[in-house]
């Protein structure tokens, strides 16, 4: 059997092509093989890695992981494709352009799903500009954090900011809440030489803002293709209210 190409635009190289075909040649499908990991809050790997869905994008193929984590997506026709991973309670996942060309197998890489936090309590957050050299974002929650707690601090050009739509906004950054404590803040990673490179103007009012969001540090995360930003699936559906700050 021929072995399949298959690769990641992005820059992972997966096979080899050994035969291709014209345009009025035999429409070629073939087999692609991967494995599915789901982790905990806390970073331990569940026993049984059953039950997530994987698709082929505009396509009707589909299949489902079982208890190792392993599924097949069989008769998958010549093309560029996006496979989406995806089981309730935990952090979706993009697989974007994925080409696969030729008859035969080919074998995606290995995906994390990580479980999305249910308990953690939502800080409530400040955005300052500090000393004209960076903007800085703070928050604490009600009492102190009995484990760690992890949050993804998203910026954007408006309040409408979804964690999962690269498109509302524009930059993100990890922080978190240890034991014993309440409160995190960013580090100083949006500097003023940052932000010129994320194509901010200066402004003395406010054109900026923040939302706050828990999430699973230990799920995989992609860059979209489409607007080169970062996402990280596996975060909780509510967030913080979002709040502004003007631009150094």
């Amino acid at each position: 059997m021929k072995k399949a190409l298959l690769c990641l635009l992005v820059g992972i190289f997966l096979g080899s092509c050994k035969g291709t075909t014209g345009p009025a040649g035999p429409l070629l499908t073939g087999t692609l093989t991967g494995f599915v990991k789901l982790i905990n809050v806390d970073g331990t790997p569940q026993t049984d890695q059953s039950g997530v869905t994987i698709s082929v994008t505009g396509t009707k193929d589909t299949a489902t992981s079982d208890v190792n984590g392993k599924f097949e997506l069989k008769n998958v026709e010549t093309g560029t494709y996006e496979i989406d991973y995806s089981k309730s309670t935990y952090g979706s996942y993009k697989m974007q352009a994925v080409t696969f060309a030729s008859g035969g197998d080919g074998a995606l890489p290995p995906v994390t799903l990580g479980a999305i936090p249910v308990s953690s309590p939502i800080p409530v957050i400040k955005a300052t500009s500090s000393s004209g050299v960076s903007v800085t974002v703070s928050g604490s929650i009600t009492t102190a954090a009995t484990s760690v707690q992890f949050y993804m601090v998203y910026m954007g050009k408006s309040s409408n900011i979804n964690p999962l739509d690269p498109t509302t906004y524009i930059n993100s950054q990890a922080a978190q809440i240890n034991a014993q404590s309440s409160a995190f803040q960013t580090s100083a990673i949006w500097s003023l030489s940052n932000l010129r490179s994320l194509g901010i103007i200066n402004s003395t009012t406010p054109n900026l803002w923040f939302v706050c969001y828990p999430y699973n540090p230990n799920g995989s995360s992609y860059t979209d293709i489409y607007t080169n930003i970062t996402v990280y699936p596996a975060v909780t559906s509510q967030g913080s209210s979002a709040v502004s700050a003007s631009t150094p």
